[in-house]
C-alpha cells in the first residue's frame, strides 16, 4: 500500500496525526485519519488548511489520490 501525499508531507516533519490536528483545528482527528489512509477525498477547504499547515502548494497534497466517481 502507497503512502498518501498527506501521510509522506506528515511524517517527513515528525508530526502525528494529532500534531496535525492541532495544527489545524478546522480539520477533525477522524478527516485527517481517513485522508491519510487514502480512504477519503478532501474539500477544497481542507486541502488549504492541510496545505497552509504543511507549508506547501495544496496540488502536493492531491498527488496520487484516485477520484472515484460513480456509474
Amino acid at each position: 500500500m502507497s503512502r498518501t501525499a498527506l501521510r509522506r508531507l506528515r511524517e517527513e516533519r515528525g508530526w502525528s496525526q494529532r500534531d496535525l490536528h492541532r495544527r489545524v483545528p478546522q480539520v477533525s482527528l477522524d478527516t485527517i485519519k481517513l485522508l491519510d489512509r487514502g480512504e477519503h477525498l478532501p474539500t477544497t477547504q481542507t486541502v488549504l488548511h492541510l496545505a497552509r499547515a504543511l507549508n506547501v502548494e495544496p496540488g502536493e497534497l492531491m498527488e496520487g489520490m484516485e477520484v472515484k466517481t460513480g456509474s
